[in-house]
Order: structure tokens, then sequence, then C-alpha cells
């Protein structure tokens, strides 16, 4: 795939294509036999206006799919270094599905790791160049730290990566400190074990834990934390899936208590009765939606619209 700018050609760094996206449309004559996909796109001329205060990080183009019978978008990022017009430089492709989720995760990624160099630890501690006074300052208050640590009320840990390096670390290193300092944030597996056929359904065991985690988080952040509507109605597909019904009836009314005031709830519970066969309360519920200002097709949702 190539990417076009006036006075040079460079192969796209970076494709974001969104969930579900198809190849570039064929014409006729290309339909009987394959093709490899291309996408030539003229990119704006270097802009010479003032700098402004906005921060790009890429292009939208759009296609036609005539598989799809519809426009595509690809989502494009390309190093700075190609908006050069001197550059002539070839550049590896990557091809990304679900890009809108993750775009900006994987083109910072991209744009950390594109220039890396490093010095050996040992060589570190022993430099004496100032240039390396910062780094000597770290580890001097790690050592200190690490130390004191059973004295001092510091949450303080370290981690030395060897296969690393200045360029590199940063992500990595800021991704282990976010997991270590909130390693209490995520639910307890205990609530996805009750997922295995092997147990009894126990909807108030799994209630109580969904309570207890909350309730946890609720204290450390000193305010009411709500389990959220996604992630209570996710879990409950889940034990719907688990062929474990009443605790996935627990968690679609733990969401009508909390969010009595979205329809989403409302429908989410009335699909539920519709699986185990209760007509009259998925009419309820599907009627609350409804009228909480949810579009829902209540015949083709029952069934009826088959």
């Amino acid at each position: 795939m190539q990417y076009r700018k006036p006075g040079s050609l460079v192969l796209l760094a970076c494709i974001l294509i969104g969930c579900g996206s198809e190849e570039p449309a064929v014409t006729d004559s290309q339909a009987d036999s394959p093709q490899p996909a291309t996408l030539s796109a003229v990119a704006p001329a270097v802009n010479t206006a003032p700098v402004s205060n906005t921060i790009n990080i890429g292009v939208i183009e759009r296609i036609e799919s005539a598989i799809l019978g519809e426009e595509r978008e690809l989502w494009i990022y390309l190093p700075e270094s190609a908006d050069d017009p001197a550059n002539i430089a070839q550049y590896p492709v990557v091809y990304l599905l679900d890009g809108q989720g993750h775009f900006h995760s994987v083109t910072g990624l991209i744009q950390q790791l594109s220039s890396v160099n490093g010095i050996t630890l040992d060589n570190v501690r022993e430099d004496t160049n100032p240039q390396t006074n910062h780094i000597r300052s770290i580890l001097q208050f790690v050592d200190s730290a690490e130390a004191s640590i059973a004295n001092n009320k510091l949450s303080f840990a370290s981690k030395y990566y060897e296969n690393d390096n200045h360029g590199s670390v940063p992500l990595i290193a800021e991704y282990d400190a976010l997991r270590w300092q909130f390693d209490w944030y995520s639910p307890s597996a205990a609530i996805s074990d009750h997922y295995n056929p092997a147990l009894p359904d126990a909807p108030d065991e799994v209630v109580r834990l969904v309570e207890a985690h909350y309730g946890m988080l609720s204290q450390r952040f000193g305010y009411e934390f709500t389990p959220p509507f996604g992630w209570v109605n996710a879990r409950a597909n889940d034990f719907v899936f688990s062929e474990k019904p009443e605790s996935a009836r627990a968690l679609y009314l733990m969401n009508v208590a909390n969010y009595s005031g979205d329809g989403r709830v409302h429908a989410a519970l009335a699909d539920y009765f519709v699986g185990v066969g209760d007509e009259a309360s998925a009419r309820i519920h599907f009627g609350r939606a409804v009228g909480l200002g949810l579009d829902v097709d209540v015949e083709e949702r029952l069934g009826g619209g088959e």
C-alpha cells in the first residue's frame, strides 16, 4: 500500500481500519481475478501557516466498498519525518483491525519507539559524565527508598528492564507502575469463577462479590462508585451464556435498580425474560424502555417479527 505526497513516495506508516472494514472496491474487470489491494491518496501540501494550538496525529481517508455497498474509513498515521518534502524514505506498514479503538495507543507506541538509544545500568553507575547525572540520581533515590521503606509510609517499588533502554522503557514502566499501584482496582476473579458450570448458580454470592468490590472502590476514592452499567450488563450476559440464569437475572436487576431511568437496562432485562420464556415480564420492561425513549421493535424482540 502506498501513500503519495508531493515530491516523494513513502510507504504508509500505519493504517488503522475500523472493525469490519473491507478491502477497497474493485471494478468489474478486476472481479474475475484476485488483485492486490492498493490505496493512493494525495496528502495536503506542507502547512506553512503559523503553528496552531492543536495536536494532529493522523488523517481520515474514505473509500467506497463494493462488497459492503457503503463508504468506509481508513485512519492513517505517518511519522513527522514524512512531512519533510526532501524525505524519500520508505516506512514499514502496520495494519490494525479495530483501529478506532486503538488508534491513539498504537500511534503513540510507534512514535515513542521509533527512536531508541541506551546505556547499560552498570555503565551508568560507574559513569561520571554530567549527562548521566539524572539517571544516577534516580538510582540513588531507589537505593535510599528501598533501604528505608520499612520506616516510612512510602508506597514504593522499582524494576530494572535489562532488555529496554531510555527510549523504550517509559511506556512499559508506566504501564507496570499503574498496574502495580492499582492492583486492587480490577474486580475479584471470584466473580468470574462462578461461570464454572461445576459450581451451583449462586445469585446472592455473585451480588455480594460485586457490591463488596465497588464498596471497596467507593471507600478508596472517597465517593460512591456505582457498578458501571456496561460492566454489570456484560457480566450478566456471561452468566446467561454460562447457563446461570439466576445470577444473570440478579445482575440485570442490579442495573435496573441503579439506572432505572435508562431504557437500556429495561431492554436488557426484557431480553433476559424473552430467553427464559416469560413474555409477560418481557413486555413490561420493553414498555418501560420505550417509555424512556429507547427505540425498540417490541414484537421483533419478542420473536413475533420472524
